[in-house]
């Protein structure tokens, strides 16, 4: 069953961390196919240069924080089904954390912006 626990558990965080430094240090020019794509970050050429590192960095710690979810479930429930479910089911709320973060550090983005731009 650790194989298994492994090859389940470990694969989406590894996954994860080497796309969010993709995506924070080499940003995608706005596109209809990959990158941060809400109705806000494709909303202006800058508000989608501004997503796209912030959300990187927010996948590269999702998936740091999801290899270490799943060691402490490893080591207090072992490897067996419930484990994997616990742990796929946490990593997958910090995954989807992502998404109101970035919307949040948007909004304030903007409202920054358009501050400056007043003065």
């Amino acid at each position: 069953m650790s194989l298994l626990y492994l090859i389940t558990v470990i694969i989406i965080p590894v996954t994860l961390i080497p796309l969010g430094l993709v995506l924070w240090r080499h940003p995608p020019r706005i596109n209809g196919l990959y990158g941060y794509r809400t109705r806000r970050s494709m909303s202006s050429p800058e508000m989608w240069r501004e997503a796209q590192p912030f959300a990187g960095r927010m996948l590269a710690l999702a998936g740091m924080t999801g290899l270490a979810l799943a060691a402490l479930v490893h080591l207090s429930m072992g490897s067996g089904a419930a484990a994997i479910l616990v742990a796929i089911s946490l990593q997958t709320l910090a995954l989807l954390g992502i998404v109101p973060l970035t919307e949040r550090h948007l909004s304030r983005w903007d409202s920054g912006v358009e501050d400056k731009a007043k003065d």
